[in-house]
């Protein structure tokens, strides 16, 4: 089942394929590829124009995150190809060959990142070594088994017909959640402020 098709009723948190539509100006693009945290931080170095060198947490991966704009969020992803959805501006696609999909989702009034999906670039293709993974080791291509020895804490939510979605919380209101498909591997990872992952993100 695609996961970027169509678009849910506003006000909902969801999303497509897309280009943003902010008219921001952006800044200088990053002299480096390669990227480090911030001070106090814990994450490890990565490389911009790598995903496999990504780390996963309840509200980033690698250099996106959730509450930063769209337009900032391009000047990360120039070694990727954005995919333009008219009917859903304010969401943005980015694929690159031999990675994942990169979506980022705002909401429509806003061009500040309210979800940031991983998923696979076509069904059947979860290349785990070519996907971010999250601290305790789980990516694109993980298995279910692997994904509830990860997180005890994980809960079975809703998802979309007959792919069952599984979230764990920080308890600060952020969710990391995976959806796993037929075969009982991961296939997308969503990070938001809702459990479970939704049939579309287009809102």
């Amino acid at each position: 089942m695609a996961l970027l098709s169509g678009c849910s009723t506003p006000g909902e948190d969801s999303a497509t394929t897309d280009t943003p539509s902010s008219t921001a100006t952006p800044s200088a693009v990053p002299a480096s590829p390669t990227a480090t945290p911030s001070a106090g931080e814990t994450a490890p170095p990565f490389e911009l124009e790598d995903p496999s060198t990504w780390e996963i947490d309840f509200t980033s991966f690698g250099p996106l995150s959730r509450g930063m704009p769209l337009s900032e969020a391009a000047l990360s992803m120039t070694a990727f190809t954005p995919t333009p959805n008219e009917g859903c501006p304010w969401m943005t696609a980015y694929n690159k060959v031999g990675s994942p999909t990169i979506v980022l989702v705002a909401l429509p009034d806003s061009d500040l990142i309210t979800q940031v999906l991983l998923q696979e670039s076509e069904p059947g293709a979860a290349p785990t070594e070519s996907s971010p993974r999250t601290r305790d080791g789980i990516a694109l291509g993980s298995t279910l088994a692997e994904l509830t020895a990860a997180y005890p804490a994980l809960e079975e939510v809703e998802g979309p017909p007959g792919e069952p979605s599984y979230s764990v919380t920080d308890d600060a209101g952020n969710y990391l959640n995976f959806g796993v498909n037929e075969q009982g591997i991961v296939h997308v990872i969503l990070l938001r402020d809702q459990p479970g992952v939704p049939h579309e993100y287009c809102s």
